[in-house]
């Protein structure tokens, strides 16, 4: 390929193979605008490569100037980042580098979809930056017509690893890639030269099989798609600082007990919210016997949150608040959050998908203002057919620890079995609990021996408040078989407005998970209902010489394995790398085998005899090659034998003897004839056996995949 427009070309065609590296990220981040950082990356890339390689500077010299076009790249990106705050070049070197080094902590941590900072661009910018100025240089240094190809797979490789569980499908963008790379391979290899017409065949069908793997593996989900792809993200759990609250529903009673009681917050609803039981600040979906704790993973957020969808009759509501100051770094939320936006400052939050909880250090020392788009479900209660939420993924819901009080298990029975549905019994349960007596100076805890107290005890004894009815549905409910979290919060008014939190405003409350509606929530506190039961209820502790008690509902819990059990979620993101790591070793093997065959078949088919003779003269410098023996273009067929006798031995003489029949070939082609096409074709055999006898027979096959004489054009 010579002129510049060829190079151009080619240069063109290596930037267009990157494209679909770029677009794979559009599920990842949460809006376009990364595309100018990688377009930036992949221009200025391509052009340090150029300058790099056209003018053929020295090693040390273009691994310099690769550095400084990625500085130029990311320099700016990282001092937009610092908004109007003053800066210092040492300070900005220090941001780059720890951007470079420890970027793809925040790569594989960060909640999706992924916010447009520097923290996540860095990374990004130098896979794009790499494969630009690799494929370029290759395309300018190298004779190969797929070289320039492989770092844009490579890019794109390591973006299948990054967007992980990003919805979508990446098949359309493979093909894409896969036809911009064959473009590229037959391009480089238009010349009417003997290897790189074979280079093309070989390009052509190593891009089919390519193709047609991909269809494999998308068939047999290796890789899978959505959730069940393998996510690299679970293995780092540095995203958010973990949270150190031993458990928020043990800090209800303590704020209700301030006086006087302390600003929380302030939260600006921008319309009627029907239906909304407070404002939640933890989910707490992890019980053990004697605490409720929460499970969830937090991971950088940006503006959008992608936690878990609403039901079809789920509304969105959206809010401003102003926090005064938090006793704990959980955030205060409106369902489930969706969007979180900062007027002014952005503060580092975590996010939890699951249970839609935010955590941040920052905002809970106070004073921070942000804006939350969240969906609401209908205030209209489940119908009576409904039936709570029996996925297998919800199995943690279900949970319970062993030891459930007996008596806790008799009363169950005593206030759901006349209720025949299940959104009955949660019914009954929630009136049941609402109807206990209310006592801010109630006994804390909310382990099993404390709902057993409040629920079962003596008269003078059960009184309590939101931490144990909240507690004592949750764990009900799990005994009836069905999802059910704890939730601690706030309550407010449910008008459009501003409304004051307070500490005198702590709660909690229950939630239990149906398919279509998502998380209902339930109130079983009833803070006006001051009184006591009548008349009072007393129920005895059953012994083991008793009549036998209902049976064990926590095993209610135990669903049948699901169908789909069986089936692996998807290979690990180790398999799936070393698979493919696996799978490019052994195309890139059976490349050079079929590439050195089709050109031996050429050489000895193809022709006159001049022609072939000449081709086993080239079979045998190919050999010499492999066996590392310098074979210079500029030295005659004698000299070249003369040498390899000199390095290999007297086993290598008849070489002399081919050596003048290439010779006879160059100056004198009408002399021979089909004899001595066959003798030179019989020498080049017996030189092949004889170079490999005794200690080197094992590197027979080893040379054979030896890609160097590919790389050799010799021409007489």
């Amino acid at each position: 390929m010579t002129g510049a427009r060829g190079v151009a070309a080619d240069l063109g065609l290596g930037l267009l193979a990157l494209v679909p590296s770029v677009v794979l990220y559009r599920g990842f981040f949460e809006s376009a605008a990364y595309w100018p950082v990688a377009a930036v990356a992949g221009i200025v890339g391509t052009g340090c490569a150029v300058a790099a390689f056209g003018w053929r500077w020295s090693p040390l010299v273009k691994v310099l100037s690769a550095v400084a076009g990625y500085v130029v790249v990311v320099l700016p990106v990282v001092l937009l980042a610092r908004g109007g705050e003053p800066w210092t070049w040492a300070g900005a070197a220090r941001e780059v580098a720890t951007g470079t080094a420890r970027g793809w902590v925040t790569v594989l941590s960060v909640g999706l979809p992924a916010p447009v900072d520097h923290r996540v661009l860095v990374p990004l910018a130098l896979v794009t930056f790499l494969a630009a100025y690799a494929s370029a240089g290759l395309a300018i240094g190298s004779r190969s017509p797929v070289a320039p190809a492989g770092p844009p797979v490579l890019a794109y490789g390591i973006g299948l690893v990054v967007v992980a569980t990003v919805p979508g499908t990446s098949l359309g963008l493979a093909a894409a890639l896969a036809a911009v790379v064959l473009a590229q391979v037959l391009y480089r290899a238009r010349p009417a030269s003997e290897v790189s017409v074979r280079w093309g065949a070989v390009a052509c069908a190593v891009v089919v099989v390519a193709v047609g793997s991909g269809f494999a593996v998308r068939a047999t989900s290796v890789f899978g798609t959505g959730a069940l792809r393998a996510d690299p993200r679970p293995l780092d759990l540095r995203a958010a600082e973990t949270p150190r609250v031993l458990t928020p529903l043990a800090d209800v009673r303590p704020q209700t007990d301030l006086d006087p009681p302390r600003p929380v917050c302030a939260v600006t609803l921008a319309a009627d919210a029907p239906g909304l039981p407070g404002v939640a600040i933890a989910v707490l979906d992890r019980f053990d016997g004697t605490i409720w704790t929460t499970g969830g993973e937090f991971r950088a957020a940006g503006q959008r949150l992608a936690g878990a969808p609403g039901g079809p009759a789920s509304r969105r509501v959206n809010a401003r608040i102003t926090v005064a100051r938090l006793r704990s770094p959980f955030v205060p939320v409106l369902g489930q959050p969706v969007r979180l936006d900062f007027p002014g400052a952005r503060a580092a939050v975590g996010f939890d998908e699951a249970s839609g909880s935010l955590y941040s250090p920052d905002i809970a020392r106070g004073g921070a203002v942000y804006d939350v788009t969240a969906e609401l479900l209908s205030a209209d209660p489940p119908s009576r057919a409904v039936r709570p939420s029996e996925n297998p993924d919800d199995e943690v819901y279900r949970r319970l620890p062993p030891g459930l009080p007996p008596v806790v298990r008799q009363l169950l029975h005593e206030v759901t079995d006349p209720e025949p549905t299940p959104t009955g019994k949660l019914a009954a349960l929630n009136t049941f609990l609402r109807g206990l007596p209310y006592n801010r100076d109630a006994r804390p805890g909310h382990s099993y021996a404390d709902i057993a107290r409040v629920i079962a005890a003596r008269q003078t004894d059960d009184d309590g408040y939101a931490e144990q009815h909240a507690a004592a549905f949750a764990v009900m409910a799990r005994a009836l078989g069905y999802p059910a979290r704890v939730v601690v919060g706030y309550r407010i008014p449910t008008t459009a407005g501003v409304h004051l939190v307070s500490t005198k405003d702590a709660t909690a409350w229950a939630e239990v998970r149906f398919p279509d509606a998502g998380w209902v929530p339930y109130d079983p506190t009833d803070p006006t209902r001051t009184e006591r039961r009548t008349p009072p209820r007393a129920v005895s502790n059953p012994t083991p010489a008793d009549e036998p008690g209902p049976p064990d509902l926590a095993s209610a819990a135990n669903r049948p394995e699901s169908p789909h059990q069986d089936q692996p979620p998807g290979a690990p993101w180790s398999v799936v790398v070393a698979t493919g790591a696996g799978s490019a070793v052994l195309a890139a093997a059976l490349v050079v085998l079929g590439a050195k065959s089709w050109r031996r078949h050429r050489r000895r088919r193809r022709g006159d005899d001049a022609d072939r003779v000449i081709g086993a003269w080239a079979e045998c410098l190919d050999l010499l090659t492999e066996l590392r023996v310098p074979a210079a273009r500029h030295r005659t067929p004698g000299e070249v034998a003369s040498d390899a006798v000199t390095a290999l031995g007297p086993r290598v003489a008849p070489l002399a003897d081919l050596a003048e029949a290439a010779t006879a070939a160059v100056f004198g082609p009408r002399h021979l004839g089909p004899d001595d096409v066959r003798l030179a074709w019989a020498t080049e055999r017996g030189l092949r056996r004889a170079l490999y006898r005794g200690a080197r027979l094992p590197l027979r096959p080893i040379n054979r995949l030896n890609p160097r004489p590919l790389r050799k054009r010799w021409r007489y």
